[in-house]
């Protein structure tokens, strides 16, 4: 069983510090979202799950292993990482963008196997961009851009997806999509972690809840029991609007907000 695991990591910028001895795991089959209000130290915690920076102190293991003992090939293998706002720097076309998500799988200088091709279009598919295939990345909308990256994501075919907000940028359809998607995987068996700030869908598809706030853990745990009215007025200044009967979140106020 895959498990990607942080005990007490710590991440200091000169006096400042942005995490604080946070211990949490990701388990197979578990769609982990990582919430709190700007700053809390999402961002710098998905990095340090991802292995893409070292932490003052603590470890972060997968499968026993510390990150910084894998080689940069093997890690991305296993992990795949998509950023916040992720940038293209060139006119590559969709298909050819979701294909660098085979990097690590190919060998260089060969052509891509029928592995990599199948993989490239079980990713497509998953994200609803077959008609686009052939169209450049700088033509895409937002929302289409992202889903492209996080179509170039999954045909890594990684054990590990850990994605800074990727609905950020979506209109509300796509949002579900992208999030029903996650949700699908991890219930595959895939270790998913997904920082949101969007609660509602947060609620809606994460099995677990890991909140923070000032580079610490405050709550982790089921959604209803990690957001309850404490959390939500403590944290993030509102309270919630539910849905009479079953508790479901529907819409929020601030705090002391008549």
């Amino acid at each position: 069983m895959t498990a990607l695991i942080a005990s007490e990591f710590s991440v200091s910028r000169g006096a400042h510090t942005l995490l604080s001895e946070i211990s949490c795991t990701v388990a197979a089959g578990q769609l982990l979202g990582i919430c709190g209000p700007n700053g809390a130290g999402k961002t710098t915690l998905l990095r340090g799950l991802a292995g893409l920076l070292r932490g003052d102190s603590g470890t972060v293991t997968l499968n026993g292993r510390a990150l910084h003992e894998l080689s940069l090939t093997d890690r991305a293998r296993q992990i795949g990482y998509l950023a916040q706002g992720p940038q293209i720097a060139w006119p590559l076309t969709v298909v050819d963008l979701v294909a660098l998500g085979r990097q690590p799988h190919r060998v260089a200088w060969h052509a891509p196997t029928p592995a990599d091709q199948i993989a490239v279009e079980r990713a497509l598919r998953s994200t609803n961009l077959e008609a686009l295939r052939a169209r450049s990345v700088s033509q895409l909308s937002g929302g289409e851009r992202m889903r492209a990256h996080l179509a170039r994501l999954l045909a890594g075919e990684h054990r590990i997806l850990l994605l800074d907000e990727p609905t950020a940028s979506l209109d509300p359809r796509h949002q579900l999509e992208v999030m029903a998607t996650l949700k699908t995987l991890a219930d595959g068996g895939l270790t998913v972690a997904v920082v949101l700030h969007d609660l509602t869908l947060a609620t809606r598809y994460c099995t677990e809840l890991l909140v923070l706030h000032h580079g610490s853990v405050t709550t982790r745990g089921a959604p209803a029991l990690a957001l309850d009215d404490a959390c939500l007025a403590d944290v993030f200044g509102v309270r919630a609007e539910r849905v009479a009967g079953d508790q479901a979140m529907v819409g929020f106020r601030p705090l002391h907000e008549s």
